[in-house]
């Protein structure tokens, strides 16, 4: 599927299955952006994205800003399910030490409340990424992203 096809179409939040938006972030440097629900406040960041503690800072201010209806604690029904794979997202520490957030294991992608965005953002990352790796990413981004 490609990319601007993939990006098209809205996804459905999987904490609350409203459709969520786009947000652009400055961090992504014209990549795209992330999805957000106005419904709940969650957040749905696929692997390209970033590094789910870094963009929560810039996540942080966007929630500052936006009214939710209703917000509800991740995993107070049924399953979460990958809005793009339709597995379940599993919760775990992020990084196995940070606070619980869902992951899908297929995509990699990372869904988090409002709280747990506010808690990734204060997350202090133990290691610093190596600019080798930051330097991947952009190479794989470049390449499968698109324009």
């Amino acid at each position: 599927m490609s990319t601007a096809l993939y990006r098209a179409r809205l996804r459905a939040c999987p904490g609350c299955r409203t459709p969520m938006r786009q947000v652009a972030l400055r961090s992504m440097r014209g990549r795209g952006g992330v999805d957000l629900c106005d419904r709940c406040g969650g957040v749905f960041l696929e692997f390209f994205d970033g590094e789910p503690s870094a963009l929560s800072k810039e996540i942080k201010q966007h929630l500052q800003h936006t009214e939710t209806q209703h917000r509800a604690p991740l995993g107070h029904g049924d399953p979460l399910a990958c809005p793009d794979c339709e597995r379940t997202m599993d919760v775990h520490p992020y990084l196995d030490e940070g606070p619980h957030i869902a992951r899908c294991n297929r995509c990699m992608a990372v869904f988090a409340t409002p709280e747990q965005i506010l808690a990734l953002s204060a997350f202090q990352f133990i290691q610093d990424t190596p600019p080798w790796y930051t330097r991947l990413v952009d190479l794989l981004r470049s390449m499968f992203a698109g324009p």
